[in-house]
């Protein structure tokens, strides 16, 4: 952990469980990432069009607005298209339904975990959507 291609790298975590996002924060900082937050979809959207981050890591359920409709927000936006995103959600497989049936979100950016989060798979998915210099 800690590799020096993740200093400049920002990750943005939306979610509304406030341990969630802690426990991801504290993954994300030791491997060297920044990281900002918001806890709603609504709050997510704000934060990426102000910070453009290099990841953003999105709960599907969540107050005020839903990850998925937060999502489709973000991506009608040129500068923010292509950021990668890394759907959670604690759903199971109403969750992965949920993700498969929006399909119109989706790119070869775009990835999904359950919840928990294995660390493990979260590190794989950081290596693939997030561009080393």
């Amino acid at each position: 952990m800690g590799q020096n291609h993740t200093a400049s790298k920002t990750v943005l975590i939306v979610d509304d469980y406030s341990d969630a996002r802690e426990l991801l924060k504290l993954f994300l900082s030791a491997d060297g990432y920044n990281v900002a937050e918001a806890s709603n979809g609504l709050e997510g959207v704000e934060a990426a069009l102000l910070v453009h981050p290099d990841l953003i890591i999105m709960d599907i359920s969540m107050p005020v607005l839903d990850g998925l409709d937060a999502l489709r927000q973000i991506r009608r936006d040129d500068s923010l298209r292509d950021t990668p995103v890394l759907i959670i959600t604690a759903h199971g497989k109403q969750g992965i339904d949920l993700y498969a049936d929006n399909a119109e979100l989706l790119n070869e950016n775009t990835e999904y975990l359950p919840k928990p989060i294995d660390l493990g798979l979260l590190k794989d998915a950081l290596n693939r959507l997030v561009p080393q210099d």
